[in-house]
């Protein structure tokens, strides 16, 4: 009798990669897409594109997330935004010199405004003409988040947020070398007793989305909040996502559409918002 072995699982080397499967957890495969098809960019379509993505999923290698391949997936897809989470990259000495300076050595004749987050958790890419329009841009100093200004028309303008909100709470016992950790201890550097990383956060959003919203900024708001607001997933800690968002006055447009959230699995994925 022979038995025919299972063939290997294809898994994601790359954020370009996609592997369409089933969307069962532990499934070690890609989630299937999900919201409206993606059409063709033109310069004069008048689309303003926006991807979020948690890059947790992709093989990074030692020196974390390559920008090379964020500016190729940002030209094959069409993003006029691209906002990256867990990108992973180490700021040595050698990376802080290199990684910022990477768009401008790749596509020098295009135009690329590039921010991460000082401990590389998150980053943001505005792509072609809309680079004219970045007016300001700033960065949390323990990588939770990061934003972009960019002007509008009748003297209003967007705020584009980037932000990674850990999954550990106190009562998890985290390493050292967790989000949780990295960002509980520089909390305390700037004077806070007992800081909650998971929950700090959402307190300074608000302040950042109200001092901007003051100035006539508009908020996207690109993250990864570990919660799941629809279904409470969190219910036992108080649903401090569901009450962000309506302090924060921010709705999900993706829920609002289609009457669901972004399927998601529990195992080594890349998963996409658009």
């Amino acid at each position: 009798m022979t038995l025919k072995l299972p063939a290997p699982r294809q898994m994601q080397t790359s954020i370009r990669d996609y592997v369409p499967s089933s969307n069962a957890n532990g499934s070690g495969e890609n989630i299937l897409p999900s919201g409206d098809p993606r059409c063709t960019r033109t310069d004069d379509d008048g689309l303003f594109r926006v991807g979020s993505n948690n890059t947790n999923g992709v093989e990074l290698g030692k020196n974390g997330l390559e920008i090379s391949g964020d500016i190729d997936t940002t030209d094959e897809l069409g993003f006029d935004v691209m906002g990256l989470q867990e990108t992973k990259i180490p700021w040595t000495a050698s990376n802080r010199r290199i990684q910022p300076t990477m768009p401008t050595q790749m596509a020098p004749r295009r135009n690329y405004s590039f921010l991460l987050s000082t401990i590389g958790s998150t980053s943001l890419l505005v792509h072609g003409h809309h680079k004219g329009r970045h007016t300001n841009s700033g960065s949390d100093p323990w990588g939770r988040f990061c934003w972009m200004t960019l002007r509008g028309g009748r003297d209003e303008g967007i705020i584009l947020i980037n932000a990674y909100r850990c999954c550990h709470t106190k009562s998890d016992n985290p390493g050292p070398f967790t989000a949780y950790a990295q960002q509980r201890t520089g909390l305390r550097s700037m004077g806070l007793k007992d800081p909650d990383p998971r929950q700090q956060i959402l307190s300074d959003l608000l302040d950042l989305i109200d001092e901007k919203r003051s100035q006539g900024y508009r908020p996207i708001l690109m993250w990864d909040a570990n919660e799941d607001w629809v279904k409470q997933s969190h219910k036992e800690q108080g649903n401090h996502l569901k009450r962000f968002m309506s302090q924060a006055n921010l709705t999900d447009p993706f829920f609002n559409k289609f009457n669901m959230l972004h399927e998601h699995s529990l195992i080594a994925t890349t998963d996409w918002t658009i």
